[in-house]
Formats: C-alpha cells, sequence, structure tokens
C-alpha cells in the first residue's frame, strides 16, 4: 500500500479556480430572486428590507457561469466600478442578466450557460 504525501493530498482537494458572488439584477422581474429594482437605487440604499432582497439575489458562481457574469458585471457598471454605500454590498458584484442572454434560467437546475 503507499502512502500520499501531505502535499498530493492537498493539490486534489483544493484546486483555485477564479469565482466571485454576483447580484443578479432583472428589473422586468422575469429571473426568480433577482433584484427588481435599479441598480442607482441599490447602489445607495441603507434600508434593511433593501440589502435583505439585495443578498437574496446573490448566488456564487466559478467555471463557464463566472465569465459570462464577469463580464456582463463590467457592462453593468460602466467598466466595472461599483462602490454601494452599504459595506454588506461590497463583496458582491451587480449583474444586469439582460446583458448576459447566453444565461438560461431552468427551475430545477437553476443558471446555465446555452449550449454547455
Amino acid at each position: 500500500m503507499t502512502n500520499r504525501s501531505e502535499v498530493a493530498d492537498t493539490e486534489t482537494r483544493y484546486v483555485d479556480r477564479p469565482s466571485a458572488t454576483y447580484l443578479l439584477l432583472d428589473p422586468s422581474g422575469a429571473t426568480p430572486y433577482a433584484w427588481t429594482s435599479t441598480l442607482t437605487h441599490l447602489s445607495t440604499t441603507r434600508l434593511p428590507e433593501d440589502l435583505r432582497a439585495a443578498l437574496a439575489a446573490t448566488i456564487p458562481a466559478n467555471g463557464a457561469i463566472h465569465r459570462v457574469l464577469a463580464e456582463a458585471h463590467v457592462r453593468t457598471c460602466g467598466g466595472g466600478d461599483w462602490d454601494p454605500v452599504a459595506p454588506l454590498l461590497t463583496g458582491v458584484s451587480p449583474v444586469d442578466l439582460t446583458l448576459a442572454p447566453e444565461l438560461v434560467y431552468d427551475a430545477d437546475l437553476g443558471l446555465s450557460v446555452a449550449g454547455t
């Protein structure tokens, strides 16, 4: 029986992948759980009920979904700048879902990239 070294064991367990937490924006209300107000309102609010609703509209993403959302975030924020007044929202990246048409939502599977 062979023993694996700690380094080899760690390398197989902890694979770094780019990831981020995104706040989904859909003012039309077509996407379940997405933030339905404006980005301007979101960046200036400190109201607890708004912050709770905003956090409920966040998702962690990596892989293909992360790449699509990262590109859409830059377009959503006009260059990627996002500076909300509420410290609670500084760790999330807002994304207008109309800027990411390749994403599809399925009630059973969640968000995915079309064709993958």
